[in-house]
């Protein structure tokens, strides 16, 4: 079965949660397992594939392992910051991950 990982939008903690596809797309709401917020599709996280850098015909380009890896990196340092202060660390991974694209 699937895993669908999502970011609490109240307590910014990540959930993942193992259901069928079916399931996905019947439910749309689900409850935090740490603060029992609400969680929605839209707070799905998208994961990245494990891929190398790859350039497409249309110019972009992934981003490569050192990127992936520095955005691991910033992403296990916000579990131990407020939640104030994970902000700083959300900008960066976007940016490292918009790398490229036009």
């Amino acid at each position: 079965m699937p895993v669908y990982e999502y970011e609490c939008p109240k307590c910014d903690t990540d959930i993942e949660l193992v259901m069928t596809i079916s399931t996905y797309s019947n439910e749309q709401v689900w409850e935090c397992t740490k603060c029992e917020g609400t969680v929605t599709k839209e707070d799905r996280i998208m994961c990245m594939p494990n891929v190398t850098r790859a350039s497409y015909v249309d110019g972009t380009v992934r981003p490569g392992f050192a990127e992936q890896k520095e955005m691991h990196r910033l992403k296990v340092e916000s579990y131990n910051l407020p939640h104030e202060k994970r902000a700083d660390h959300k900008k960066e991974i976007k940016s490292i991950a918009n790398r490229g694209k036009r």
